[in-house]
């Protein structure tokens, strides 16, 4: 006799942008289920592993907003949600994270077209005057300004830190290059979890 895992069975059949959501046990995928139902979001079931199909970012952002609204901070912790590849489930975020991660979505598309920007608050020297060197500050400008620590949340939340850490070090030399003297001292903050080893860590850096 052979036993088939009745999530494998689905694993053929997931269309693509959809978002799925694993619970663990059969009471909470009722929950969800309720949660859904409650929020009008079209779903499937398949025992604990739900199906919402068609989930562009403002699809995303209601299904984030419905489930918060309807489990609680428990339940939300034992769902796991993500975007539709059964292999990943597993390892998907919780619906509180799932949640913050759609709020910041503004950070995907903003690193995917460069669209950060640098500033360069001076470091003034009080005894000779003026400025002796600047630091390194990175922003991003859309519907308002957000700041560094948003911004490193967003990339926290993403597992990408190690990523933006590189990207915003090469960003605020490229971007000094052409607005500052070239015997301008900056200051560059950087995570010390990010440069582990410094050889392959700083070759970008260094490149730039």
């Amino acid at each position: 006799m052979t036993h088939e895992c009745p999530l494998c069975s689905v694993s053929g059949g997931v269309e693509a942008g959809s978002l799925l959501a694993f619970a663990p046990h059969a009471r909470l995928a009722g929950r969800l289920c309720d949660a859904l139902r409650k929020g009008e979001i079209e779903h499937s079931c398949n025992l604990s592993l739900v199906t919402i199909p068609g989930a562009d970012r403002a699809r995303r952002r209601h299904v984030a907003a419905i489930l918060e609204r309807h489990l609680s901070q428990v339940e939300q912790c034992l769902i796991r949600i993500g975007p539709g590849d059964l292999p990943h489930i597993f390892t998907a975020p919780d619906v509180e994270t799932y949640a913050r991660i759609v709020q910041t979505d503004w950070f995907d598309e903003a690193l995917t077209h460069d669209q950060f920007s640098i500033y360069y608050q001076p470091i003034v020297d009080l005894v000779a005057g003026g400025a002796f060197a600047y630091e390194c500050l990175i922003r991003f400008e859309s519907d308002r300004v957000y700041n560094g620590g948003e911004i490193v949340g967003a990339a926290t939340l993403r597992n990408d830190i190690l990523k933006f850490d590189a990207y915003a070090r090469a960003k605020a030399i490229r971007s000094a290059g052409g607005r500052k003297g070239p015997a301008t001292k900056l200051f560059i903050a950087s995570f010390p979890s990010a440069i582990y080893d410094p050889a392959p860590c700083l070759e970008t850096t260094l490149d730039a």
